[in-house]
């Protein structure tokens, strides 16, 4: 697996809409329909800090893009991998938290990652969406808020990973306290990764190799 990290500032915009203009005309409508300018900026700078990760796995072509495709909840992926040197399998995740973007690429695994700025939480959500040993973990912690989005980004990295929508899973039956779980007979492994200072991020891989 590999990672990055981009972080987006008020002046790297306009250039960012600029480039936004070469993408595939499919990426560029997603893009679009997001509100806020500052969402529409980072959406960008994850293709782009893509295309450049893929460059690194033999991609050449500069359409590679264009192989992009959704499933039913959204989650990207690539049709087929022929425009490299080499044929072979990639998957791909992206995620963003305020001016924080994070791609990671795995060869022939299922990714999801997930990017949170640590702030505060409200207590009454932890049933809702954690075991009772993970509500015990975060409220004996020294810094809370941190320790929930540590639970949190673990989880919706592993709901990216399956590809599906948070709605589909019961998040509080998913006990992720250890770096590895089973989940519907597939192993499933978190990684910690490094976001700076204020902020959280994981990436959770399927464990089963498929080659």
């Amino acid at each position: 697996m590999d990672y990055r990290i981009s972080n987006i500032n008020l002046f790297s915009e306009k250039s960012l809409f600029e480039a936004a203009k070469y993408l595939p005309e499919t990426l560029q409508t997603k893009i679009n329909k997001r509100q806020i300018s500052q969402d529409k900026a980072i959406s960008i700078r994850a293709w782009l800090l893509l295309k450049e990760m893929l460059r690194g796995y033999g991609f050449k072509s500069d359409d590679i893009l264009d192989k992009v495709k959704f499933n039913a909840f959204g989650k990207p992926y690539i049709e087929n991998t022929d425009c490299a040197d080499t044929p072979l399998e990639i998957n791909f995740n992206y995620s963003h938290s305020c001016s924080k973007v994070l791609c990671a690429v795995s060869r022939s695994h299922n990714i999801g990652v997930d990017i949170e700025k640590i702030k505060a939480f409200d207590n009454s959500t932890l049933i809702t969406y954690f075991t009772m040993p993970e509500v015990n973990f975060i409220l004996q912690e020294k810094i809370p808020q941190k320790a929930f989005l540590s639970i949190w980004t673990k989880k919706e990295a592993l709901v990216k990973c399956i590809g599906v929508g948070l709605t589909q899973i019961n998040l509080a039956s998913i006990e992720v306290l250890e770096s590895s779980i089973v989940y519907k007979e597939i192993p499933y492994r978190f990684y910690t990764l490094d976001a700076g200072q204020d902020y959280v991020a994981h990436a959770c891989i399927e464990s089963f190799n498929k080659n």
